[in-house]
């Protein structure tokens, strides 16, 4: 007896349309999950890397900065012969510029450059150097041991371009009289310097209030030339506050742009240009990077015993 044709039929194999769409949703979901979780990885870990590396400019700028400022004015009693300047001749232990940069061969702080990185500030130290020849006692920005010389020495702290990248230069007098310049940190996006001043007498008491160099400069322009080698208010500077921004590495940042505020948003001074960054202004080619701002505040060891 044969069967009925249906009994033959094989069941049927495969997914349906529906199913098929349902297995591929869910796989990209589950693709883009993945995804997800390893651009967050990735961020994440070059997040970590930066910072690190951001700690360690940061502490290594400071950390230079705050020597050469503690240093500031240094005499070397040892070899009076070398100080032949009196006081009220001699320049002041701390001077700087606001949204200046320098060239590396010019002399001294005489020819400072109209712009700079995000209007970053000049911050210019001078001191004596100690032996003859140099002990090693006393170093400039560089790390070079000064010795003790007829001329004070200098420690000129700016920003520029190095091989594409902003950093901080050191600029210094070498040993054969002229000037030389180097990159001293890497990734420096703005320098910013407030200057303490004490507005007494002598100069040499506590901070009284934090003004940039464009402030004191003003306050100078009402002394006349006659004696404003003796009564200008860089003599009056007894610490100086300074703020760095540091970007990293890499350009992974997925966060929206910000401002940076360099000394908080209680500092409001419409005179002082670059001590807020916004980063929606700077070109493409230099956002989405990671940025952190590092400051210390450091008290002169040798104010100005000027006399007023």
């Amino acid at each position: 007896m044969r069967l009925p044709i249906f009994f033959y039929r094989s069941k049927q194999q495969g997914l349906t349309l529906i199913e098929v769409m349902i297995a591929l949703t869910l796989g990209l979901v589950l693709i883009l999950i993945v995804t997800g979780i390893v651009v967050h990885s990735k961020s994440t870990q070059a997040a970590q890397t930066d910072l690190a590396a951001m700690q360690d400019t940061a502490r290594f700028a400071l950390d230079n900065i705050s020597r050469s400022v503690r240093q500031a004015g240094y005499l070397n009693y040892d070899e009076l012969d070398t100080s032949l300047e009196s006081s009220e001749a001699r320049d002041a232990n701390v001077m700087g510029f606001d949204a200046k940069s320098m060239s590396a061969k010019t002399a001294n702080i005489s020819q400072p450059i109209a712009s700079s990185n995000n209007s970053s500030d000049i911050l210019a130290l001078r001191f004596e150097g100690s032996g003859q020849p140099a002990d090693g006692s006393i170093l400039n920005c560089a790390g070079y041991a000064e010795a003790a010389e007829n001329t004070r020495a200098w420690s000129i702290y700016y920003v520029a371009n190095s091989s594409g990248e902003p950093a901080l230069f050191c600029k210094y007098r070498g040993k054969k009289g002229s000037y030389e310049s180097i990159s001293i940190a890497l990734g420096i996006e703005s320098f910013q310097v407030l200057y303490g001043i004490n507005f007494g007498s002598s100069g040499n008491g506590p901070t009284e209030q934090f003004l940039s160099a464009t402030d004191i400069a003003a306050l100078d322009a009402h002394i006349s030339p006659s004696e404003l080698s003796k009564k200008t208010h860089w003599k009056k500077v007894t610490s100086v506050k300074v703020a760095l921004l540091i970007r990293g590495s890499s350009k992974s940042r997925m966060d929206e742009a910000t401002i940076h505020t360099l000394f908080g948003p209680t500092y409001n001074n419409q005179n002082d240009a670059g001590t807020q960054l916004d980063e929606a202004k700077l070109p493409k080619s230099a956002q989405a990077y990671f940025r952190k701002i590092y400051s210390t505040t450091i008290e002169l060891n040798n104010p100005n015993s000027s006399e007023q």
